[in-house]
């Protein structure tokens, strides 16, 4: 019996951990989600406890695993720290790209490997923004991020989608009579400054919150993009935004219960530091972002555009 388990199996379980499904673990580390799998039984057997329990068609965190991410998640993103700094020292050129989580685990990451597959020579290193730092002394090239911008004299700013807001929510779960009686998803501690509609904003803009009351229906609340994962479980229904549900809905593990939906101003947005912004592997990246964005979801419209004023973003400048 292995006293300790190997590296693969916890790289696999932090992946899972992180992302809350294996396929797409599998798809960030480049392997089948058998293997993933199989990483995982290795890790529980070695550990002689559980730290991923099914719940539904999902999976989640048992007291075991949350101990166990609590100290990979720090050790694996030191890891990669140390790898990139090597990687600056030794003269060789890396994309760092830092992206909202939601975006990359929803739309970006199931098709980053055409990118890599075309681009062999570019080295792309992606993190959450949240861990840039407001100085940019991460050296982050450029930043995916939602919201509206414009260009200042050191960040380009590029719209990369024109969103709109409706709900979602799993075959199994959508309501016979509309919303009428359907469990509504909540976000929490979602920041205020994203400016994303609540279910009574929603339903006032769609007016459909007549005097049921439907926007302050009971519902679980759920942390950031967890939502979307609780929705396509059965859990309810969620507010989300086209880009990020678009490949549930086109395979058919989301579905729309009303037609309607709401526009937003918002985007997302590709902010690119001006000083980098002739290099190669910068335009390899920007133009294959740009020609899978036209296929999946569409090109922009033109949009009104505010300042940059966002932390996130003076980091990349």
């Amino acid at each position: 019996m292995k006293l300790f388990p190997s590296f693969n199996a916890l790289r696999a379980f932090e992946a899972v951990a992180r992302l809350g499904s294996v396929s797409l673990a599998s798809s960030e580390l480049s392997v089948s989600p058998g293997a993933v799998s199989r990483q995982l039984k290795e890790l529980e057997s070695c550990l002689g406890v559980a730290v991923l329990e099914r719940n539904g068609r999902g999976l989640r965190l048992t007291s075991n695993g949350k101990l166990l991410q609590s100290g990979l998640h720090p050790a694996f993103t030191m890891i990669t720290n140390c790898v990139l700094t090597t990687h600056r020292n030794s003269g060789r050129r890396r994309l760092q790209l830092a992206t909202v989580p939601l975006f990359a685990a929803f739309w970006m990451i199931p098709r980053l490997h055409r990118f890599v597959r075309a681009e062999p020579e570019v080295d792309i290193a992606i993190s959450d923004r949240f861990e840039q730092t407001a100085d940019g002394a991460s050296g982050t090239d450029a930043i995916i991020e939602w919201g509206s911008f414009d260009s200042t004299d050191d960040v380009i700013a590029e719209r990369l989608t024109v969103e709109t807001v409706f709900p979602v929510c799993s075959p199994a779960s959508r309501p016979s009579d509309g919303l009428a009686g359907a469990t509504l998803l909540h976000r929490q501690d979602f920041p205020s400054r994203y400016d994303f509609p609540n279910w009574t904003a929603f339903l006032a803009a769609v007016e459909l919150d007549g005097p049921d009351g439907l926007g302050s229906q009971s519902g679980p609340g759920i942390s950031g993009g967890l939502v979307l994962n609780a929705a396509r479980e059965g859990m309810g229904v969620a507010l989300v935004v086209g880009t990020i549900a678009h490949d549930d809905l086109a395979s058919g593990r989301l579905v729309r219960p009303i037609p309607q939906s709401m526009k937003t101003e918002h985007g997302y947005w590709l902010l690119i530091r001006r000083a980098v912004s002739e290099r190669s592997d910068i335009k390899a990246f920007r133009d294959w972002l740009r020609e899978e964005l036209a296929a999946s979801v569409g090109r922009p419209r033109p949009e009104d555009r505010v300042p940059v004023t966002d932390p996130a973003v003076r980091a990349v400048a």
